[in-house]
């Protein structure tokens, strides 16, 4: 992979490495599975295999060498997971907190698209078909776009839970709730907006990584402290950086999609 893309690649690792960590501790699904899985034969061997999947592939990833089919399994394994969170979604459109949780699974999964389509190996990129190169970023671009905007109206679906969760220190705490999920939706409309994946999409998806990030810092972190036991502040403050990782993987690779776009039009003059 290239340099620029390591750090952000780091922070998506431990992502996945956390979500993997926490099955294993708790012995069930993410909270992001639930509750498609409540049916299954097996249930809990199958919640070890899906956590074990996710710590594996997270800990390759920080590796140079193991990388590669790392990105490979994580990619399909991100888009199984869109899916099954896409089932509820079709079967009950109105319900907005499923277009949420389908919002977040996308985020990753955007993430994943860019981080095997910017991977090398022997200085050539990984083979992905006609979706290589400029296609799989463009793809990964309207991708995480779209999705953003459901996750900023949840904050106007769910304003009761978005108010409790702004820290009491704040000052005009009933404020920030639609402050923030204007600012979701705005970062999608941006990004959806940046012509041939340009600056303004990379700029808008950056910020939007800031953000959740201070969400992990804010928000998430506090209440993990406060309650260490509770595997649901865990799974929000894991879920929330695995998102925003994501974001800045996919933000990296809007830059690179710009810098080969410039370098290709310099070599046909």
């Amino acid at each position: 992979m290239t340099r620029k893309l390591r750090p952000a690649v780091a922070l998506f690792a431990l992502g996945m490495m956390g979500l993997g960590a926490l099955g294993i501790a708790t012995g069930d699904f993410a909270d992001e599975w639930q509750p498609l899985i409540a049916w299954s034969a097996g249930r809990t061997a199958l919640g070890y295999a899906a956590a074990a999947v996710m710590l594996a592939c997270g800990a390759a990833l920080l590796a140079e060498r193991s990388a590669k089919w790392s990105a490979r399994i994580l990619l399909p394994w991100l888009a199984v997971w869109q899916v099954l969170r896409l089932v509820p979604l079709v079967r009950q459109p109105g319900t907005e907190g499923n277009w949420e949780v389908a919002g977040e699974v996308a985020v990753m999964l955007a993430g994943g698209l860019v981080l095997l389509a910017g991977i090398d190996s022997m200085g050539e990129r990984v083979r992905l078909g006609w979706l290589s190169g400029k296609r799989a970023v463009r793809l990964a671009q309207v991708w995480f776009g779209v999705w953003l905007i459901p996750i900023g109206l949840s904050h106007f679906f769910y304003a009761a839970i978005t108010y409790s969760m702004v820290p009491a220190w704040m000052p005009w705490r009933g404020a920030w709730g639609p402050i923030v999920g204007v600012a979701h939706i705005v970062a999608g409309i941006a990004v959806l907006c940046g012509a041939r994946i340009g600056v303004l999409s990379r700029v808008a998806a950056r910020c939007w990584a800031g953000m959740i990030f201070l969400f992990v810092l804010l928000v998430w972190t506090p209440a993990v402290a406060a309650h260490p036991r509770a595997a649901g502040n865990w799974s929000e403050l894991i879920t929330s950086w695995a998102m925003a990782a994501g974001a800045a993987v996919v933000a990296q690779g809007f830059g690179e999609a710009q810098a080969m776009a410039s370098s290709e039009q310099k070599s046909r003059q």
